[in-house]
């Protein structure tokens, strides 16, 4: 059966859930939705890159692991789940066309992958309610500036178009104010191609960061992977001396010859090297994942100031076509 969410301009259409267990005693499981996206022609674009970046990042998937699993653990997090992302729509994309991302939840430590996947879904939503609210207030703002540097190309055109009808009127001297609304005209395609190779530049970094954001994804695994084998594999062996002398002087104390105490001593620092481990481990993710999330951010922020841009050229376009129609009629009247 399938589910409609529609939220500020965004419809996400959840459907093809599917539940596979396998044999005990080993309790895993899979779940699949396919997740489609429209967007509203004047709300934030969606692209597929800026979708697999938002469910990866930190307030999506690995959020809803750990509200599912109840771990603050990263570390058991990330062994307790697997997260695939595919995207199946067509690209580029004709207009209207929908945004299509498969998400797929493997459940290693239990069968609650269909439960963790419905809350990848919901933090993914919470998500875009969060990104097309931030892309309505930029919007806004651009658009204030935008109207404001319109409305004084409008303005200074109407009242050098005054002036040519006054002169007409009076002496029939055109010439003059054909050349100022000229003028204005250029500075104002100088403007606008301002913008255009702005929009451009922004495009390009959008492309770049996509690929950095893989790029240390990818690059963080590996490190984690290493550093923490690394740290294990030292631990371990440290945990094998203390737990060879615990039964040393657990004989002794069988003996007579040692206290009790001393075997708490060796329980404590066994305790302490697994504490000391648990928070190296915390602080190598912690940093991986805000290397990671700050790319994401300025990925988000850069697609909203190119909307916004984009918003502002077609104004301005709109008010030069119609500038260079007054100034074709102007130069029309005065042949």
């Amino acid at each position: 059966m399938k589910r409609v969410i529609s939220v500020a301009g965004i419809v996400l259409v959840l459907a093809q859930v599917a539940l596979a267990q396998k044999a005990e005693p080993i309790q895993s499981g899979t779940a699949s939705c396919v997740v489609a996206i429209w967007v509203d022609s004047d709300r934030m674009p969606i692209t597929e890159d800026l979708l697999e970046a938002i469910i990866q990042s930190d307030g999506v998937a690995p959020r809803a692991a750990r509200d599912i699993l109840l771990a603050p653990d990263d570390l058991d997090v990330r062994e307790a789940y697997g997260l695939g992302v595919e995207n199946i729509g067509n690209t580029p994309r004709a207009p209207g066309q929908p945004t299509l991302m498969r998400i797929e939840i493997t459940s290693y430590a239990d069968a609650r992958a269909p439960e963790m996947l419905r809350y990848v879904c919901l933090r993914l939503q919470e998500e875009l309610e969060r990104l097309d609210a931030l892309h309505a207030e930029t919007c806004l703002a651009q658009r204030a500036h935008s109207m404001e540097v319109v409305a004084q190309i409008e303005a200074r055109i109407a009242e050098l178009t005054k002036q040519s009808e006054d002169l007409r009127a009076q002496s029939g001297q055109l010439t003059l104010n054909t050349m100022r609304v000229s003028t204005l005209v250029n500075d104002a395609e100088g403007h606008l191609r301002d913008i255009e190779m702005d929009l451009a530049a922004s495009k390009a970094k959008e492309q770049a960061l996509v690929e950095q954001i893989k790029a240390v994804n990818s690059q963080a695994e590996a490190t984690i992977e290493q550093e923490l084998a690394s740290m294990s594999q030292g631990v371990a062996k440290r945990m094998e001396l203390l737990d060879r002398r615990a039964e040393r002087v657990r004989q002794l104390v069988e003996a007579g010859q040692a206290t009790p105490q001393e075997l708490d001593q060796i329980a404590a620092e066994r305790a302490e090297v697994a504490a000391h481990l648990e928070a190296m481990q915390s602080d190598i993710r912690e940093k991986q994942a805000k290397a990671a999330d700050k790319l994401v951010n300025k990925l988000r922020d850069l697609t909203i100031d190119s909307a916004a841009a984009q918003a502002q050229q077609a104004k301005l376009a709109d008010t030069l076509a119609k500038a260079r129609a007054q100034n074709l009629l102007g130069a029309a009247e005065q042949a």
